[in-house]
């Protein structure tokens, strides 16, 4: 057996979740798998607390690696195999490992534990790969790498023995490669063995090389629809960085190549910009403070005949829309009012508003909510939980582009949580200035934790600065405001024969936009397709009547 370097650490850290027949794929996996020199991997078993594991003297015999079950403060070394001692908790600080004794009252998730530590640590250089196995523990996980900008693996379906783990990890969305054991183990080592893409380097070869990025804003425009010259440029930079990864390149004019010659390549990218990560009640305090200051105050004093109107943009897979609905519900029946509400929930990425638009979650909502919430909000769906109708018809999910599209009016309530973190100053500034627009006065503003109305201090004044809560004030808007530092160069908007009586209305209400006539008038369950069949707008529960394909 060769020499190992005992002190050397790693630039990837690996980690693997695996249950009910991983053992199967974890010999096939590391079987195939050489003495990576950059990599160390970790071992996550998902198995009851009193379980004996005999997983090292196993793994042992499928790899030339040192296999080591792991102890308080151990190092982290290259070229070494770690595995989660039963009845613990494991987290990575220092570049040694922490071991926590599981607790018999909270909910065991140990993939989910550490691969959360592991994107927090290792950001980019984070792998983590959901093996067989039952139930939805590595979910979370998941988010978390790929929200970090780490590689995401799962096994796919046909060679996991038991396949609950892997499908809620493909569930997700969030999953870059769905490949056997075999071909999980030969991606591992290319990427290992790839160069980084340094991140100065790249963002020094994209001023250098301006046209290119022109070319790839270009396509991407092409594509997807979407203008990402808005967005800013460290947001484009590192998902370029994850696809160049992907795609085994490490030069720009590599990856230009690719983008030309791939229009899925170019969808995937625009894809991974948009990518949101978002669960039910995130920030739980947050929507507590939510509840008590916005919420109950609106119910308190809505009429029976009035609609309390709420906005959710960038709503990404519905899990904010439902938690703020689920809210207002909690709240009407505590206050026993006679009132109702109806929620906009938009974004561009028409993918995750076909998830938002089911309203099915994996069974991971467990870990957001009471048990009496699942029974009374949820309902059991082949192994999944899909959310009420009495719910869904509250909410209307629509494809709305907030650097383009005309906003909503009459509003009393709007979420833009964690999404202009994303976009240029100048952007923001416009976004602020239409949501002065759209809000009633005394109508309310729910940001993310690092979002801030900017100059529009005046007319957003907050009421929970640390839950990023924000009251509406009219008369704080000056004009000087009004003016937008750039061009958003918007293309006509489709056309459609609207009917002289829309005309009539739209002149009476200034403030309401054609856009939202039309969408309100054909609720529920419509699709808007143009004369190529593309689909421009589609809201309702129209997913009990059609589904779309790829």
């Amino acid at each position: 057996m060769r020499e190992h370097n005992k002190t050397k650490r790693p630039e990837i850290i690996v980690g693997i979740g695996a249950s009910a027949g991983g053992l199967e794929a974890l010999q096939l996996l590391f079987s195939c798998l050489g003495n990576l020199e950059s990599a160390a991997f970790v071992v996550i078993q998902h198995r009851a607390p009193d379980y004996k594991s005999v997983l090292v003297e196993l793994l042992r015999k499928y790899t030339n690696m040192p296999v080591n079950e792991v102890t308080d403060g151990m190092d982290i070394l290259s070229s070494h195999v770690y595995l989660v001692p039963p009845n613990h908790n494991m987290t990575i600080e220092n570049d040694h490992f922490a071991l926590k004794v599981y607790e018999q009252n909270e909910l065991h998730h140990p993939i989910d534990v550490f691969f959360e530590s592991l994107a927090k640590v290792k950001q980019e250089q984070a792998i983590g790969i959901i093996l067989s196995g039952t139930g939805t523990d590595g979910v979370q996980g998941i988010r978390a790498i790929k929200e970090h900008n780490g590689i995401t693996f799962a096994q796919n379906l046909e060679t996991a023995k038991f396949d609950g783990m892997p499908r809620n990890a493909i569930l997700t969305g969030l999953i870059d490669f769905v490949l056997s054991p075999k071909g999980i183990a030969y991606e591992v080592e290319v990427l290992s063995r790839l160069p980084r893409v340094d991140e100065n380097e790249l963002s020094e070869a994209m001023r250098t090389h301006e046209e290119m990025l022109n070319v790839i804003y270009s396509l991407l425009k092409k594509h997807t629809h979407i203008d990402f010259t808005l967005y800013k440029d460290k947001t484009v930079l590192r998902r370029l960085e994850r696809r160049m990864v992907i795609n085994h390149v490490a030069e720009l004019e590599d990856y230009l190549a690719i983008l030309e010659s791939s229009e899925e390549e170019v969808k995937a990218l625009g894809n991974e910009i948009l990518i949101g990560v978002t669960q039910f009640f995130r920030d739980k305090d947050a929507f507590e403070h939510l509840k008590t200051s916005v919420v109950e105050p609106l119910v308190k004093k809505a009429t029976p005949k009035e609609v309390i109107r709420i906005w959710v943009g960038g709503c990404c897979t519905g899990e904010e829309a439902y938690s703020i609905a689920i809210l207002f519900e909690e709240v009407i029946q505590a206050l026993n009012k006679t009132c109702t509400y109806k929620i906009f929930a938009t974004d561009v990425d028409k993918r995750a508003l076909e998830i938002a638009a089911k309203g099915i979650y994996p069974e991971v909502v467990y870990q957001q909510f009471e048990k009496h919430h699942i029974a009374k909000y949820f309902n059991h769906v082949k192994g999944s939980y899909q959310i009420a109708s009495s719910i869904r018809r509250k909410i209307v999910f629509a494809y709305h582009n907030l650097c383009q599209d005309p906003p909503f009016g009459k509003i009393d309530l709007i979420s833009c949580r964690n999404v202009m973190i994303y976009f240029q100053a100048p952007l923001q500034t416009n976004i602020f200035y239409m949501f002065h627009k759209s809000l009633n006065h005394d109508g309310y503003l729910f940001l993310g934790k690092s979002e801030a109305p900017g100059e529009f201090s005046e007319v957003f004044q907050p009421i929970h600065q640390s839950s990023k809560i924000y009251k509406h004030n009219l008369l704080g808007y000056s004009p000087t405001m009004k003016t937008i530092p750039f061009s958003l160069n918007v293309e006509p908007r489709e056309h459609f024969d609207i009917p002289s009586d829309y005309e009539k209305q739209e002149k009476e209400s200034s403030e309401e936009s054609l856009y939202i006539h039309f969408l309100e008038q054909f609720l529920p369950a419509s699709i808007i397709v143009n004369e190529d069949n593309d689909v421009i707008h589609f809201f309702g529960d129209y997913m009990k009547f059609i589904h779309l394909g790829q």
